[in-house]
């Protein structure tokens, strides 16, 4: 909308390629001066915790404001089904809050 600002970016699944576990390069050649949040499903194929070892420090060195990160209880492709629609609704609205 004209006049306003983007106060944060969320991205579901939208961080590590799911086969090589590589961070996606937009994020190293581009750096988003944004709070993100990253969401995953806790058994995805994208979860890069689950998935390839990662910790949330791993990511530290790639942004340049805070991130974060919810891990919602279901599968890949299954975020708009209920009852996720109402985790993932209740975490977006907590981060808008504030």
């Amino acid at each position: 909308a004209k006049g306003k600002k983007v106060k944060r970016l969320f991205l579901l699944e939208g961080l590590v390629h799911h086969q090589t576990g590589e961070i996606y390069n937009q994020f190293i050649t581009n750096p988003i001066d944004l709070p993100i949040s990253f969401i995953f499903g806790e058994s995805s194929l994208f979860n890069p915790f689950s998935q390839h070892g990662y910790n949330h420090e791993s990511f530290d060195n790639y942004f340049i404001k805070p991130i974060d990160f919810k891990i919602l209880p279901c599968g890949h492709g299954e975020y708009f089904r209920a009852p996720n629609l109402v985790i993932l609704a209740d975490f977006i609205k907590s981060k808008i809050k504030n």
